[in-house]
């Protein structure tokens, strides 16, 4: 059954394709997409997910998981820089520009709760699964991560992507609805309909962490 605090419409609750009842918490990675400095302005834009992204790192932490921290970037070198076609348009030339490593709007956001053995991957796409982007499908399948619980910014943009491509990759796909978020909340709720529909497990925070504790028991 559908988490129904979810703020989809009735019609995408029942249709919802997935729902697990358990999973496995030692093959399981937390990701945390884009919450960078760069993201928010004002900086209090995030308050909200913030305490909760923390609050799902910590106990997915405890329970033998993995916590993946995404940082957008941009680059000039061939290999990893978006077509050049792209940065004609003042909006993605503007984001290639302020993502770029080394700059303080790159940086993850201070208040998250980031520890010495988490995942810092950065990424050069939408999506962190997309061949070429990252790292990050490389550095799961190494540690036998079959599920992903997802969250971050945005809901419509990095975060759908990831979670569309992770599904077609094999993952396990939780989507964490009151832990992402995006420049509208009519964007929100589209961008979770569609994925109920057909791509993850779409949850609060609130039942993402009753998922972590019931897969705890034998």
């Amino acid at each position: 059954m559908a988490d129904e605090s979810v703020p989809t419409p009735a019609w995408a609750q029942a249709r919802a394709l997935f729902h697990f009842p358990r999973i496995d918490l030692a093959r399981t990675a937390l990701l945390v997409i884009d919450l960078q400095t760069g993201f928010f302005d004002p900086p209090t834009a995030a308050d909200a997910i913030i305490p909760r992204v923390n609050r799902l790192a910590g106990e997915l932490r405890a329970a033998g998981g993995t916590i993946a921290f995404l940082r957008h970037s941009g680059s000039d070198d061939p290999a990893l820089s978006v077509p050049a076609w792209q940065k004609e348009i003042p909006t993605l030339a503007a984001l290639d520009r302020r993502m770029r490593p080394g700059l303080e709007t790159h940086q993850l956001d201070r208040r998250l709760d980031v520890r010495a053995d988490d995942l810092i991957v950065d990424k050069y796409r939408y999506s962190a699964f997309i061949a070429g982007s990252s790292r990050l499908d490389e550095l799961l399948r190494a540690r036998g991560i079959d599920t992903v619980i997802v969250t971050g910014a945005f809901t419509n943009f990095c975060c759908e992507s990831t979670a569309r491509d992770g599904l077609m990759l094999g993952y396990r796909v939780v989507f964490v609805a009151d832990a992402t978020l995006a420049r509208t909340q009519e964007e929100h709720v589209m961008a979770l309909t569609a994925l109920q529909l057909a791509f993850a497990d779409v949850r609060t925070t609130a039942a993402t962490a009753a998922l972590i504790a019931d897969s705890l028991t034998p």
